[in-house]
């Protein structure tokens, strides 16, 4: 699947969840292989979820929202495997991903580079305790927190998140 150069207030590439069409009545998914590219609008322009989803070997580049330039989850689980977020963009939270009570969201053997956002230049998670963000050998580079004081990284603004032999770099 292709998303290229669309644009809404909500998932300008994609958008899943209750208002979706029939075609997507189902509250779960798997993408594979999938990209999406120059999407813009509100939330989640290259996809916006509020059910679980499994993506794997994805690529989401240069898409652009106020919040989750790349992927907007909100409410569910969401599971990453290989993909690569590069150049997306929000004006207010998560570059790459925004979270909003997202139980569950693994990312395992990704990259995110070079995405920016007020907070949370790669992933922005807003949850509580119980709700965490775990990293497995993924690579967060060279992404930009409009709120970065000296020595900080752009890569992650959550208060609960795990890693697992992950590489973070604010270059």
């Amino acid at each position: 699947c292709t998303f290229i150069n669309n644009s809404g207030g909500s998932g300008g590439g994609m958008y899943y969840g209750f208002y979706s069409s029939p075609f997507f009545m189902s509250t779960s998914a798997n993408l594979l292989n999938c990209k999406f590219i120059l999407n813009s609008g509100g939330f989640g322009e290259g996809l916006y979820s509020d059910w679980f989803l499994n993506i794997t070997n994805s690529v989401f580049y240069n898409n652009s929202a106020s919040d989750g330039g790349g992927i907007y989850n909100h409410f569910n689980s969401l599971s990453l495997f290989g993909c690569v977020f590069s150049t997306n963009s929000a004006t207010r939270h998560g570059g790459g991903v925004y979270s909003w009570y997202s139980p569950n969201i693994d990312l395992a053997n990704c990259t995110l580079h070079n995405n920016s956002a007020e907070q949370g230049g790669a992933i922005y998670s807003y949850s509580n305790e119980k709700y965490k963000i775990k990293l497995s050998g993924c690579i967060l580079w060279k992404n930009l927190n409009g709120f970065m004081q000296s020595g900080e990284t752009g890569g992650i603004d959550s208060l609960h998140w795990e890693d697992t032999k992950s590489s973070l770099d604010s270059w």
